[in-house]
């Protein structure tokens, strides 16, 4: 009769172990399951992150290129900027040797003008004066040549005196029977007075007016 008792137990007991053994098979079912489940987010995660690093390889990639690209225009343009500083620099070293060649010329012709037009005048007085009209060339000579450089010389004989073109050095009576129609008159010019194209005045003349009758 205890065999019996006994009997049953160790089948009630195998029954449970088969129970407990039933249930832990379906724990790690579940559990593998879970981790697959797992596996594949992970993976899908995974390619995910793979597709979005390459795209951002790529637009990395592209960004690089067009940084590349625009460097170099960069340095093209700077290099073309450094071109037409050193061609500014060059012309502005000409155009100053230049401007200096070119006042230098205007001081020589000038300088000779006045020492031919003071040899003019100091022949005015002599008789059988050969030179005078060879002089008086060679002036209108000078004074052509500065027309061409584009200096251009007072017109300011016959005219009113006028101090912001000339100056006056000295004075002379008008010939007897000449009326004064003009006041201030300018009857004599010393020096020759210029002007540039622009009309800017580069020298004042030096005239000699006829004196003006009072009372």
């Amino acid at each position: 009769m205890s065999w019996l008792f006994w009997k049953k137990d160790r089948h009630r007991e195998f029954e449970h172990a088969v129970g407990l053994l039933a249930s832990q098979q379906q724990e790690i079912k579940d559990a593998i399951n879970e981790i697959s489940k797992r596996t594949a987010e992970n993976l899908q995660q995974q390619d995910e992150f793979s597709g979005q690093l390459a795209k951002l390889t790529r637009l990395q990639y592209k960004s690089g290129q067009e940084v590349q690209a625009k460097l170099e225009q960069l340095a093209q343009g700077l290099k073309a900027v450094r071109q037409w500083q050193a061609e500014y620099d060059a012309k502005t070293d000409s155009f100053i040797t230049v401007s200096r060649q070119r006042e230098y010329l205007l001081d020589v012709l000038l300088c000779q003008l006045d020492e031919i037009d003071m040899a003019c005048a100091g022949l005015n007085d002599k008789e059988n004066n050969a030179w005078q009209p060879l002089l008086h060339q060679w002036a209108q000579r000078i004074v052509a040549a500065l027309a061409e450089l584009g200096i251009y010389e007072v017109d300011i004989i016959g005219k009113t005196f006028d101090p912001q073109v000339a100056i006056g050095v000295g004075v002379m009576p008008r010939a007897p029977g000449t009326a004064a129609n003009i006041p201030y008159e300018v009857a004599e010019v010393v020096k020759r007075g210029f002007v540039d194209s622009e009309g800017r005045l580069l020298r004042k003349a030096q005239v000699i007016t006829y004196q003006e009758v009072t009372g």
